[in-house]
């Protein structure tokens, strides 16, 4: 702790040999982190009872950091499928005794998927892309609090199937129908805007790394030499705030006209089926609003720079473009080049509510007709060669995403019988034959020897939530919000393999030549 009373905490979260750490929050002793996300891999750790490990941190500029309290997390507190929401104690690892210090709230859940082999799902992921992939658009109707999830496994099970850019041109196309305002197109969280950010994470990552790691690097080596701060409430100066933010006003705008440069020139790496995807999104959104000149530029900006450039650029550890979280100047810095480079993607200037940014206006005026043009050729098929960097996709795996695809259908069966009521015996129907078979398959196999596979991620995401500790001068933590899956592998015979095929390759074929063709 400070001599000021207060900590400048952190968390570090280990599990085996695996470790994240959260950002550090300044003269706190109730930090709170909102929405950040670190995955797992339960087969890192082969020990028989693994745990995880929360240590809390008091960063200091000089020195290392004092480790204050920790909270461990053990298998055996965890149960299949329920939500486990309690408070934690936060012990101290200096007591004997391990002394209670304070309190942690984590909600917590488990759950256990069982994986058949990738040809078990073929007869589902014929039901998922026949007729326009309607029941896949029905399952994101009814996806209520559970967008992502849903869209990431749905995402990676097409992208296996090679299916991925006619899964999202079909899913952001029934999103544009059903909207009516162009304003706000694509700002909700849905299975639609969802499912582009994961596709975009998955193919693009290596295109985001040419584009702007460079650039952050270069932020972090300058690091308290150079500030992009606007704001004199902000500033601390011995030397004047106007004269300050008239300097860091120089230094924003060098960095926003790099970055802003160094993506107008990365057209030549950016992955085809990004622009393939942009220019569905754009050809749709004209067709609805003919009349709207601006949403054809805002639809598709929206996703390469809301929900690709700007988040990378405000959390680049997340993208992996720095090995740790930015401290609190250069996350600050970060912030006000991502805020300029997304109102310049919106075509719109800042106004009363930030006045302080009302000096980058020229800029953005300046430079909206290059925004134009730059959203006007990642919106077309390129017709010159792209130097695109491969991505891990063949890394993903067909059985374990159609596995959780199998458990997020059963879950809204229901809700999809009670909304989409004609569709009943054209839908529905078959889609439940399909269910009760996998289900029988699955029963069949309990009992027999099971191979544990690659383990999913294990996502914590931070979020606000009360606090309380027993002694005051000792901080609390937020609420962690944990999701885990572990899957096992259920390998059919050969022979068994052999008899599926021959009656599921023909169906699966034409219903592939079926989407090959629209």
């Amino acid at each position: 702790m400070d001599a000021n009373g207060l900590s400048d905490p952190f968390v570090v979260i280990k599990y085996g040999n695996v470790k994240f750490k959260t950002p550090y929050i300044r003269k706190t002793l109730n930090p709170k982190w909102k929405n950040a996300e670190y995955q797992f891999n339960l087969s890192d750790n082969t020990d028989p009872n693994p745990e995880f490990n929360f240590g809390v941190y008091d960063w200091d500029l000089v020195g290392a950091a004092e480790l204050m309290g920790e909270v461990v997390v053990t298998y055996k507190d965890l149960h299949d499928g329920k939500n486990l929401n309690r408070w934690w104690k936060l012990c101290s690892p200096k007591a004997e005794g391990s002394d209670e210090i304070g309190e942690m709230r984590l909600t917590l859940q488990y759950s256990s998927v069982t994986i058949l082999h990738d040809i078990s799902y073929d007869e589902l992921f014929f039901h998922l892309i026949r007729d326009k992939m309607q029941l896949t658009k029905m399952l994101a109707a009814v996806a209520l609090q559970k967008e992502k999830p849903v869209a990431e496994c749905l995402v990676k099970a097409f992208e296996m199937r090679k299916t991925g850019v006619h899964f999202l041109k079909e899913i952001t196309s029934a999103e544009i129908q059903d909207t009516s305002d162009p304003n706000i197109i694509f700002r909700a969280n849905t299975v639609a805007s969802k499912a582009v950010d994961a596709y975009m994470k998955i193919v693009g990552m290596p295109y985001l790394h040419r584009v702007l790691k460079p650039i952050i690097q270069e932020i972090f080596t300058y690091a308290g030499k150079r500030s992009c701060e606007l704001d004199t409430v902000r500033i601390e100066s011995e030397g004047g705030k106007a004269k300050d933010a008239k300097k860091n006003f120089k230094t924003l705008m060098y960095y926003v006209d790099k970055f802003w440069v160094a993506i107008r020139d990365s057209l030549k790496w950016c992955p085809s089926s990004f622009r393939n995807i942009f220019e569905h999104i754009r050809i749709t959104v004209q067709q609805k609003w003919p009349n709207n000149e601006v949403v054809s530029y805002t639809a598709p900006g929206g996703f390469i720079f809301l929900r690709f450039f700007c988040p990378a650029i405000l959390g680049p550890k997340l993208f992996g473009l720095c090995e740790d979280h930015p401290p609190a100047n250069i996350a600050r810095d970060l912030t006000l080049i991502a805020k300029t480079l997304q109102n310049l993607s919106n075509l719109v200037n800042f106004g009363k509510k930030e006045p302080y940014m009302i000096e980058v206006n020229p800029f953005i005026e300046e430079h909206i007709p290059q925004m134009k043009d730059f959203i006007d050729k990642v919106c077309s098929i390129p017709t010159d060669p792209v130097d695109e960097v491969p991505s891990q996709v063949n890394a993903l795996g067909f059985g374990r995403e159609m596995a959780r695809v199998h458990g997020h259908l059963v879950a809204g069966l229901k809700d999809m019988k009670n909304k989409f009521l004609d569709l009943n015996t054209s839908v529905i129907e078959p889609l439940e034959q399909v269910l009760s078979d996998l289900s029988a398959h699955l029963n069949s196999q309990e009992g027999s020897e099971q191979t544990l596979v690659e383990a999913p991620p294990l996502e914590p995401t931070t979020q606000i939530l009360d606090f309380r500790s027993s002694k005051p001068a000792q901080p609390s933590l937020s609420q962690s919000t944990w999701t885990s899956v572990r899957y096992q592998s259920i390998a059919a015979s050969d022979q068994e393999l052999d008899d599926q095929a021959a009656a599921r390759v023909t169906k699966l074929k034409m219903a592939m030549d079926q989407v090959f063709s629209q």
